[in-house]
């Protein structure tokens, strides 16, 4: 993987912010701007309104206020996402992409990601199938002679009752890696929560229940099956992927990022779940924007492309087919 050295970086940070930041701060003190009078508006008509109703009986009645007063929140909330979209826009074509693309020679940053709902529940990385995505901020490129993509990703599954509750499925990193071992079947490896919870025997009867095509995978490596359960359509196919060397690594990769990360093998791809809770690209509304410490970890999380593709031998002879 080509990139920067730390210096090189510090120095495209300093020149790519100076160049930007006078205009991205003009377009935040506008939004800023935006946002008050919204509120002060508001405040001062639903007041008014108030008045009126209590103080000399005004005709228009109470249901009326409360209507009005809904409709106002609603209408401002879409006219303020839509300022802060164009705000954000600006913030990562500005500074984002020319931060990534000039620290890695041979990447390309994309705001917009075509990954789809679709694909995020085919590739059975979670329990739960969810029906609300969020799927920006995608990197791709080469490592190697190995194509690679990773997209920051929001899940949510709600519910369709009357609370619309939403239950959040996933937040952070989608890797996909083009694997170097041809396989035409689907095997998914997840996080063995319900053996850490429940112990053994409960654990294993849950863990038995198959979804859908995929059926449990009974391994051979009693330290990979306490922080793991394996799900495919083949026996043989799943075994043949997971060898022993290739669970060891997979286990490495989970210490090394301190996270329970889940792996799925799927037309010819390898798809790694990084969970994560801040949002890395978006640009701050109030506080610092374009901090230093904020692209150092951008720079770090891209760099794990290279830990993960080395980890797992991606680029070695043995796994050609």
């Amino acid at each position: 993987m080509e990139k920067i050295s730390k210096k090189e970086f510090t120095y495209l940070y300093k020149k790519t912010r100076t160049a930007t930041l006078p205009k991205l701060l003009k377009l935040r003190k506008h939004l800023i701007g935006k946002i008050i009078h919204v509120v002060l508006l508001g405040t001062v008509l639903i007041f008014a309104a108030l008045v009126m109703y209590f103080q000399y009986n005004w005709k228009i009645g109470e249901n009326y206020i409360q209507m009005f007063s809904t409709v106002y929140v609603g209408l401002s909330v879409l006219y303020i996402q839509s300022s802060f979209k164009h705000f954000k826009s600006s913030y990562k074509r500005r500074m984002i992409r020319p931060m990534i693309e000039g620290t890695f020679k041979n990447f390309t940053y994309q705001a917009k990601s075509k990954y789809s709902l679709e694909e995020f529940n085919s590739s059975k990385l979670f329990t739960l199938s969810a029906n609300m995505l969020i799927a920006e901020d995608e990197i791709s490129g080469t490592v190697g002679n190995r194509s690679f993509s990773m997209v920051e990703v929001r899940a949510k599954q709600r519910s369709s009752g009357h609370s619309r509750h939403a239950t959040k499925i996933f937040s952070g990193f989608l890797f996909r890696f083009e694997f170097n071992k041809n396989f035409s079947t689907h095997t998914v490896i997840r996080p063995d929560l319900a053996e850490q919870v429940l112990g053994n025997f409960l654990g294993q009867k849950l863990q038995s229940i198959s979804f859908g095509k995929l059926e449990l995978i009974k391994l051979e490596d009693p330290e990979f099956e306490k922080l793991y359960v394996v799900y495919g359509e083949s026996q043989q196919e799943a075994r043949y992927l997971l060898s022993t060397s290739l669970m060891q690594r997979i286990l490495k990769i989970r210490k090394k990022f301190k996270s329970p990360c889940s792996f799925a093998f799927i037309d010819n791809q390898l798809l790694i779940s990084l969970p994560r809770s801040r949002n890395y690209f978006e640009p701050d509304l109030f506080g610092s924007l374009a901090n230093y410490r904020d692209f150092q970890q951008i720079y770090t999380m891209i760099s794990e492309i290279e830990f993960l593709t080395g980890e797992l031998g991606l680029n070695t002879t043995i796994w050609k087919s």
